[in-house]
């Protein structure tokens, strides 16, 4: 992804699931400086698994809303939004029984 205009781009991992046996989502916040400006963007993408290997990633977004006036804090700073190990949600580990119970 290319953003023109935009300086001081922080994002944060927001939230992640297994939605699927080979499928995975993320919730990303944006955050930047544009115009004078600090400005919220979300994002989510949906990952989907082949192999245990990303296959295909899928950007959803609003392009019609509007930009929310961010916050000035830094992202990573910001209470609640402090993630423990791995940033990115990944599916269920297999093994020769299939898939292990995500429960």
């Amino acid at each position: 992804m290319t953003i023109t205009g935009a300086s001081d781009i922080d994002y944060v991992l927001d939230e992640r699931a297994v939605i699927a046996d080979d499928s995975a989502y993320t919730r990303i916040i944006f955050d930047f400086d544009a115009a004078g400006r600090r400005l919220r963007s979300v994002y989510v993408v949906v990952y989907r698994y082949r192999d245990g290997l990303i296959a295909q990633q899928e950007l959803y977004y609003d392009p019609s809303d509007r930009l929310e006036d961010a916050p000035r804090a830094r992202l990573e700073d910001a209470p609640g939004h402090r993630l423990e190990g791995p940033r990115w949600g990944r599916p269920p580990e297999t093994s020769e029984q299939g898939p292990t119970d995500a429960h």
